[in-house]
This record gives C-alpha cells, sequence and structure tokens, in this order.
C-alpha cells in the first residue's frame, strides 16, 4: 500500500503485573489513544485478563505468552484472540515420557522434583506434569510452588536436592530460571535431567552460562 517505510508511533504503559490495571490500560489504549494495533501482555493470567476487553472492542491480538488448558474452552468465545504457544497437556508429556524411558531402560529411577511459581502457568503446568507423570510411572517425590516473583530460591533448591531426584523440573519465568540455574551451581545440583521453563531459549541464557547450559532442557 505504501512502499516505503512509514514510521510507527509505539504507545506503552506498564501494567505492574496487575491485571485489574491491564484492563484500564487496554481500554485506554482502545478509547483514548485509539491504536491501530495491541500486543499481547506478558503472562498466561494477564493474557486471560485481556481477552473479554480486546474481544470487546475487536482488536486481533496473538497471545504468544499464555500457556492455560482454559483456552479450549475460551477460544469459541474470544474469537479475536489467537493462542499460538503449546499448552500444558501437550508440553508436559514429552518430558515426561522421555523421563519414563530413562526408567524402563534402566537408566534412571524415575524420581521427579518439581516446583512452580503460583500463578496460571505454574499451576497448570505442574497439574499437568502431575497427570503425565502418573501415566509414564514416575515417582514425584518433591512438589512445591513458590510466590510469583521470589527472588531467592535457594532453599527451594536445596530442599529438592535432598530428595534425591533423579529429574527436577521447575516451570519458570525468565527471572525465576537465571536464579534457579545460579543457585543449582552454587549448591552442586546436577540431576540426570533439569528442565527450567522461560528464558532458556533466550540468547541471553547461553551468553550468561556458555558451555554450563549443555543438558538443561526447556
Amino acid at each position: 500500500k505504501f512502499n516505503k517505510k512509514v514510521p510507527v508511533e509505539l504507545v506503552g504503559y506498564d501494567d505492574q503485573g496487575k491485571p485489574d490495571e491491564l484492563i484500564k490500560l487496554t481500554e485506554r489504549l482502545t478509547q483514548q489513544d485509539k491504536v491501530d494495533m495491541i500486543l499481547s501482555p506478558y503472562a498466561s493470567h494477564m493474557n486471560l485478563a485481556s481477552a473479554p476487553i480486546i474481544n470487546k472492542y475487536e482488536y486481533p491480538v496473538i497471545m504468544t505468552t499464555s500457556t492455560t488448558a482454559k483456552i479450549y474452552d475460551l477460544a469459541p468465545r474470544f474469537p479475536y484472540a489467537f493462542w499460538n504457544i503449546s499448552q500444558p497437556k501437550e508440553s508436559t508429556e514429552p518430558i515426561a515420557k522421555m523421563i519414563g524411558d530413562l526408567k524402563k531402560a534402566g537408566k534412571s529411577k524415575g524420581r521427579a522434583a518439581v516446583i512452580h511459581p503460583n500463578v496460571e502457568y505454574g499451576v497448570e503446568m505442574h497439574a499437568a506434569f502431575q497427570a503425565a507423570a502418573q501415566k509414564e510411572g514416575l515417582e514425584v517425590v518433591f512438589s512445591k510452588a513458590y510466590p510469583f516473583g521470589s527472588s531467592d530460591l535457594q532453599p527451594l533448591v536445596r530442599e529438592a536436592m535432598a530428595t534425591n531426584p533423579d529429574a527436577f523440573l521447575a516451570f519458570s519465568y525468565p527471572p525465576d530460571t537465571l536464579a534457579l540455574t545460579d543457585q543449582s551451581k552454587i549448591a552442586s545440583f546436577a540431576p540426570k535431567v533439569m528442565f527450567l521453563g522461560v528464558g532458556v531459549g533466550f540468547p541471553l541464557y547461553p551468553g550468561k552460562y556458555g558451555a554450563n547450559v549443555e543438558g538443561i532442557m526447556s
């Protein structure tokens, strides 16, 4: 249409990670700022909060950071919200199967320690893994939630380590992922399987840890 570069004005606000604030700011973007396009917020619970409002004003939004089984019921109600990433069941069954296969091959005892933040993403991923672990005959020897935004996770790492797991899984957000990597290294915690959540695939991760990231899955 333009056949040339055109200026794009970016309008952004800090929702402070609060769903109520997000809803107010989305209203402002659509009704006062009259933006032409909206990018999705960050985190599953925030995407769920924004879906009704963006649907109300008919703004198509790709929910790029939302992992929740609730979309199977919500998607038909919110046709302007597009949920494009792997969901809890599809995300956790392969890792449970891999640990189960190691157990069957005699390479693992199938003991898993699991932690997660106490928000939508963490809670749903944890529940999905628990179901998948049971199906694969795994023993979940440690399972604990931590407050969203926690910076000191070393006590959890040491608690999990004390249960002698073959696999450690943390359905974490980027700050947690970095903290868990640092604190696992300090504690010399190196189970046969280590699965960390969001952040492992970011360029900063291998940039920060180099060869130490070998074997860490996400």
